[in-house]
């Protein structure tokens, strides 16, 4: 039985994180002598992802990618900068950490590309991955890399919308050419990553349900400007029976509550409106469920996401 003492042991040794790398302020490791300016950095959130994409089957798994864009004379281009991971990811998410980063990519862009229909499709999608990566440890994630100031791996893919299920299209993203970096001068805390590793053959994988139904996307832009004052308290954060959630200085709208167990089981889902700003407590009676974490997912269809984690004991 998890005791109080254990919690507070393990809370200890989790707080025990390094700092933070500092992003590049622009992926200029990454231009080839391409003189058009990268746009960003943006910020986007998924969860509830489908298991052929992030290889494990957690629902509450939520990964957040922050990435650069830009329009060459080419076409469209993106470079990631940091892949992080929270909610209910286990080690076997983490292996499909590119290739998730590179499928949000495409469902981003998947408008201006005019993948509209079945069977649209765009031709020469370019991603750009640095070779080396650092594992950053942080008190908000449970996994989080960051790409190293370093060479850049460059993939070229066809994209294309195809018949799915559920009147939903699955995005097909296929490889069609990569280079090959001379060297990979990684200093460690550094890790290199080869051009397989980094950009996947294929992925075949649904596009985004825009009502939610099967998982939620969330694009964001400028991340300097989506710091938020939004205050959410669990009380209490180790709980026995009773949980109260309270919700305050929010954005008016509709939002959605989801309670996961930390395999991914969704054990509460509560939709509320906010009107007028006004503050909301959520009450939740918890003495059915068993004892151990627990993952509190807040979220919305306009891009804001929340997540944290509380621990049932008796």
């Amino acid at each position: 039985m998890l005791t109080l003492l254990t919690f507070i042991t393990s809370l200890l040794l989790f707080t025990n994180y390094s700092t933070f790398s500092q992003f590049q302020s622009n992926p200029t490791a990454c231009n080839f002598g391409d003189t058009t300016s990268w746009q960003g950095p943006f910020i986007a959130h998924t969860f509830n992802i489908p298991a052929t994409i992030l290889g494990c089957n957690a629902p509450g798994c939520i990964v957040k990618i922050t990435y650069f864009e830009r329009t060459t004379s080419w076409g469209y281009e993106s470079v990631v900068e940091s892949i992080e991971f929270s909610g209910t990811c286990g080690y076997d998410c983490y292996a499909n950490a590119y290739k998730t980063a590179l499928w949000m990519l495409a469902i981003i862009n998947q408008s201006k590309m005019g993948l509209i229909d079945v069977d649209d499709c765009y031709l020469n999608f370019t991603y750009r991955m640095a070779t080396c990566w650092q594992e950053v440890f942080s008190p908000l994630a449970l996994k989080r890399y960051v790409a190293c100031e370093s060479e850049c791996c460059v993939s070229t893919y066809n994209i294309c919308l195809r018949e799915g299920t559920n009147d939903i299209p699955n995005i097909e993203i296929q490889k069609i050419g990569s280079s090959s970096p001379i060297s990979h001068n990684c200093i460690l805390p550094c890790q290199f990553i080869d051009c397989e590793g980094s950009s996947p053959s294929y992925i075949w994988g649904p596009t985004k349900d825009d009502k939610g139904a099967n998982f939620v996307f969330f694009p964001k832009q400028n991340i300097s400007n989506n710091l938020s004052d939004v205050n959410i308290v669990i009380s209490p954060n180790i709980v026995n029976n009773d949980l109260n959630i309270t919700i305050s200085n929010i954005n008016d709208g509709h939002y959605y509550l989801r309670i996961y167990d930390n395999i991914g089981n969704l054990h509460i889902s509560n939709d509320f409106q906010i009107k007028d700003k006004n503050s909301i407590i959520k009450n939740f009676d918890l003495k059915n469920m068993p004892i151990g974490k627990y993952n509190l997912i807040i979220y919305n269809n306009n891009g804001f996401l929340h997540n944290e984690s509380f621990i049932i004991i008796r």
